[in-house]
């Protein structure tokens, strides 16, 4: 009885040693499974570091028995295998959703396959680059998320303002941030806090942001805030926002802020429980110069002194209204732009958020957030099919 635990250990890690190597059996001759995941790009130019998340409800429709304990993602033509991780969306303490960078030629088709071990011992997670980082820091009195290209920062208050940090290069620098904040010593890099954004409940006359004027504890607003990811390939936090009084209904709200790879905008994953009908606004400064395009999903404001950009990209089903200078609750002295959404009948809305700063001129930021809308409106088509099943010869 002894033998036969280690055996199965045994047997499990040459499982996934074989599965890193591109092996194709164990001794017994027993195949490894795989599906795999066809993925075309409708545009008309190169998408680089194109994340691609897979629900594993979706998956198990044609890999009934797949888990997250040991897979690989390794393109059919060859070369490296593509940087993969798995995340837990939803907080329920299971992973759900599996993601990978993949780059497209212009209206390019590639196909991958997914190794993956099902009875592995223990979950593997190999080594790949890390590219973004997030978390809790109460350093900062906040969360924070940041790419190789720009970080974010949230602070956990009743304002649910954004702000953003430009890098002079490229890399992950938090770790170093945080390091000298708690050690008083000197960071190698400085960061320079710049507000891009925020959001709040829009009741058709004011902006509410996350605070009641409670004249008790039970009747204050509550947050709660978690680290859904932090991946080589994908980061994400979320504060949730219990409690919050507007118009005489208690409502929840949780915002969860992710950054993938290479990105520099952020997406704001919203959503509403408890409130019907209400809408969200969405915040940047008001700066020189604003745009507002209804058609495209496109709010933007630049300031060509300090050549500093904010701009929100939205579904353009969601659209109300645009807002000028909208008042806000608690009392804000900071101008702002904002775009009215309307979440959907489950009370979610995505949108993404965008800070830039170092660019020469506004048509330089224009075409640039021009450029991710339209990359944001066209996504990759993704299909996952099983392996195909090889044609015995004939003798």
């Amino acid at each position: 009885m002894r033998i036969k635990p280690f055996y199965l250990l045994l047997c499990s890690l040459f499982l996934i040693i074989s599965i890193i190597f591109s092996s194709c059996t164990m001794p017994s001759r027993r195949k490894i499974p795989e599906f795999r995941v066809v993925i075309t790009n409708p545009l008309p130019v190169a998408r680089i570091d194109l994340p691609i998340a897979m629900k594993v409800e979706d998956i198990r429709k044609v890999a009934p028995d797949f888990t997250f304990k040991a897979f690989l993602v390794s393109p059919l033509e060859g070369g490296r295998d593509l940087p993969s991780q798995a995340e837990d969306t939803d907080g329920d303490g299971k992973l759900d959703t599996l993601v990978f960078l993949i780059d497209l030629e212009p209206e390019a088709r590639r196909e991958v396959a997914v190794r993956y071990e099902p009875k592995a011992p223990m979950r593997l997670t190999l080594g790949y680059e890390k590219r973004t980082f997030g978390g809790v820091f109460p350093e900062l009195e906040g969360m924070a998320w940041e790419s190789e290209k720009t970080v974010y920062l949230m602070r956990v208050d009743f304002r649910s303002t954004i702000l953003f940090a430009p890098k002079s290069k490229e890399g992950l620098v938090l770790k170093d941030y945080l390091g000298a904040l708690l050690s008083n010593g000197e960071a190698k890099v400085k960061l320079n806090w710049i507000r891009c954004g925020g959001f709040g409940i829009w009741d058709g006359q004011k902006v509410h942001e996350p605070f009641n004027p409670a004249s008790s504890p039970e009747d204050s607003v509550r947050t709660f805030t978690r680290v859904i990811s932090d991946g080589a390939v994908r980061s994400s936090v979320q504060i949730v926002y219990d409690n919050w009084l507007i118009g005489g209904k208690r409502i929840r709200v949780s915002s969860t802020l992710s950054i993938s790879a290479g990105r520099y905008y952020t997406l704001n994953a919203l959503k509403i429980d408890g409130g019907n009908g209400l809408k969200i606004a969405a915040l940047i400064p008001k700066m020189g110069t604003v745009v507002r395009d209804k058609a495209d999903g496109l709010l933007m404001a630049w300031d060509e002194e300090s050549r500093t950009g904010a701009a929100v990209i939205f579904p353009a089903e969601a659209f109300v209204e645009f807002l000028d200078s909208p008042p806000i609750i608690p009392r804000d002295e900071s101008e702002n732009v904002a775009v009215v959404l309307a979440p959907d009948v489950n009370g979610d809305l995505s949108y993404y958020l965008i800070g830039r700063e170092g660019l020469n001129s506004f048509d330089e930021f224009e075409s640039t957030v021009k450029l991710m809308a339209k990359s944001i409106a066209s996504p990759p088509e993704v299909k996952i099919t099983p392996k195909p099943r090889r044609k015995r010869r004939r003798r």
